[in-house]
């Protein structure tokens, strides 16, 4: 893979987080999805966890496609991936905990059940927004995708162990999970047939919310991002630059049509996954056969994406506790707050990125897997970084 088919993947990270960032301040125009905050940034919430995902199940196959199917490969992956997200988790955690200064997730152990929860990245039951596809927020709430994150990792991961037999024990996995297991409860039937598996919003009534994560249609997001990654490194590729130009333009029309009409702008593979999933294919259907410069600040935003998909609620919330009796209410509210708001989120962002990301993340690894697989780090490589 050519370093400017990454710089396309993280261009589209960044733009993923940026959306979800201006979503949640959108809130300083009026209520969630009211007014011209809900014209303008609405489609984006969804948005960008949905390409979040896609480019997720894209990295999963880029990154392993070599592994032996051994425990030592398996192991390393798990390392790189837990490395990966839960320090950072874990201080973002902190950081909005420390902002709240409520003791009371320390003695109620209604709330303290609820932060164990949130820290080992598992649905809670009666939560906030104990719905499809949430199942309970964490007490970050934008935690919520991490726990489909880490359960796609947990999957992939044993599919890998399969040796040259992972692909077919994937889509077996994949099949009894969407298929099997809520067509043996009777739920399959109950949730007006098969279309439920394209509708994640509406899944099924488990008493285990775990088991309705692993059943949700979100799922397919995922596995469509890894079946791109297989087409990515097949030997199939599209000769006609110029073809491959006029359909990227068409994948990128595509979506701002689908966002500027409002149209299935929710989650899962038959709404934004409709624009979405092509969007990505062609994307790198293209770079696969030249290289395209993209503007650096664009990349950088990807490279910070997933601190900044992190931080950004506690900078919003930070905003309103230290400044919302201070400033005047045009410098709190409307578009100069969401401006000075992102900024500010995107500041702290770059701030983990260096400090978080590629220090204590990667001693976290480092040590691991010195620990555990008894070998130093091997070198870096220029890799997207999961969602």
């Amino acid at each position: 893979m050519s370093k400017a088919s990454i710089d396309a993947v993280q261009a589209l990270r960044g733009i993923a987080a940026l959306a979800v960032v201006f979503w949640h301040a959108s809130r300083y125009l009026g209520p969630y999805g009211s007014g011209i905050g809900g014209l303008v940034f609405a489609p984006g919430a969804a948005m960008g966890v949905d390409l979040f995902f896609l480019i997720s199940g894209f990295i999963m196959f880029h990154t392993t496609r070599s592994g032996d199917g051994s425990w030592r490969a398996f192991a390393d992956f798990a390392i790189k991936r837990a490395a990966r997200i839960w320090p950072v988790w874990i201080i973002a955690l902190i950081c909005y905990l420390l902002l709240r200064i409520d003791a009371s997730y320390f003695t109620d152990p209604v709330k303290l059940g609820w932060l164990a929860h949130s820290l080992l990245l598992i649905p809670t039951a009666g939560a906030p927004s104990d719905v499809p596809p949430v199942y309970g927020v964490p007490v970050l709430g934008v935690g919520w995708t991490l726990n489909y994150e880490m359960y796609f990792y947990a999957f992939f991961g044993l599919a890998m162990l399969c040796g040259r037999w992972r692909w077919p024990a994937f889509v077996a996995w994949l099949v009894a999970t969407l298929v099997l297991i809520p067509l043996a409860t009777g739920r399959l039937d109950q949730a007006s047939g098969a279309w439920i598996i394209l509708e994640p919003s509406n899944g099924y009534a488990f008493a285990n919310r775990y088991l309705g994560l692993m059943t949700n249609g979100l799922i397919l997001l995922f596995a469509a991002g890894v079946a791109i990654g297989a087409i990515y490194h097949s030997r199939w590729a599209i000769a006609n630059v110029l073809l491959l130009r006029i359909l990227a333009v068409a994948a990128v029309g595509a979506v701002l049509l689908q966002y500027a009409l409002h149209f299935h702008v929710w989650h899962g593979i038959g709404h934004w996954g409709l624009s979405l999933t092509p969007l990505l294919l062609v994307v790198l259907m293209l770079h696969k056969s030249e290289n395209i410069r993209l503007p650096r600040w664009l990349i950088y935003l990807g490279d910070i994406s997933f601190s900044l998909y992190l931080l950004h609620p506690t900078i919003q919330e930070g905003f309103d506790v230290v400044l919302g009796g201070v400033l005047p209410n045009f410098l709190r509210t409307g578009f100069t707050a969401l401006i000075v708001t992102t900024l500010l989120s995107i500041l702290a962002a770059a701030a983990s990125y260096h400090i978080l990301e590629r220090g204590l993340c990667e001693y976290v690894r480092r040590r691991l897997r010195h620990w555990v697989l008894g070998k130093p780090d091997d070198a870096a490589v220029a890799l997207p970084k999961p969602a």
